[in-house]
């Protein structure tokens, strides 16, 4: 089964196949969140799922992120939208595709910033909502796992401290996918899993224009990830 994977494309998604980046064929398309520009209006959550229901993949999976601030306040409203479009909200709904358990949540850390951004939760909520998980295949949140492709520009660490844990110690998946720091981008493996950061946005490039003399910002996606994955043969992940 080939997974096709992003997150953080912030509304410029539709850039695919206008630049030379595309969306590869595949089974499966998941999105990592964060598809939202600024704190996510209701609107910006309608024409996602249009879009996300116009892509030629048997299969669409999303799991929301911070900035998708209409999804943090009304989750139910926004997932009876996506399943509208023929999209499953990680996070409400957990799928199993041909064997393969897909499942995760957005619950993230309290970053600090005022206002807060959706999906900020104390440790405790997170622990809780992990709990509920228990074994799959593939997990897929926003956030990354502390230590696991989660630094700024900075060099300040992002993840989860409790969903590192949790990884490691009972959900055990064979892939972990994610997006929220662009900067940390990339693939890593440990223990047995192999993680993803698939966070598409550029964060924005300054170009002068030689016309006219103006520094404008651009802002770009990168292309999505492929990944295959086929359901565990023993001790695999079971329907929850």
């Amino acid at each position: 089964m080939r997974l096709v994977i992003t997150s953080d494309t912030h509304g410029f998604e539709r850039g695919w196949g206008l630049y030379e980046d595309t969306v590869p064929a595949g089974d499966v398309f998941v999105h990592c969140g964060d598809y939202s520009r600024d704190f996510g209006s209701w609107l910006d959550t309608v024409r996602f799922a249009r879009w996300m229901g116009e892509l030629p993949f048997e299969h669409k999976l999303i799991c929301p992120g911070n900035h998708d601030y209409a999804v943090w306040e009304n989750a139910a409203k926004a997932a009876t939208l996506f399943r509208s479009h023929g999209v499953t909200m990680i996070g409400v709904d957990r799928i199993t595709i041909d064997g393969v358990v897909f499942d995760g949540s957005p619950a993230m850390p309290i970053s600090g910033y005022d206002p807060a951004f959706g999906f900020e939760m104390e440790e405790a909520e997170r622990e809780r909502l992990l709990d509920r998980i228990g074994r799959v295949d593939v997990l897929v949140t926003h956030t990354p796992p502390l230590g696991v492709l989660d630094k700024t520009a900075k060099g300040k660490q992002l993840g989860c401290p409790v969903l590192r844990t949790k990884i490691f110690q009972t959900i055990r998946p064979q892939l972990h996918c994610f997006g929220h720091v662009h900067e940390s981008r990339g693939t890593f493996q440990e223990a047995g899993t192999d993680f993803i950061n698939a966070a598409s946005n550029t964060r924005g490039t300054y170009v002068r224009d030689a016309i006219n003399g103006v520094t404008h910002m651009t802002m770009g996606v990168r292309a999505p990830f492929v990944y295959d994955v086929e359901p565990r043969r023993e001790g695999g992940a079971e329907e929850g």
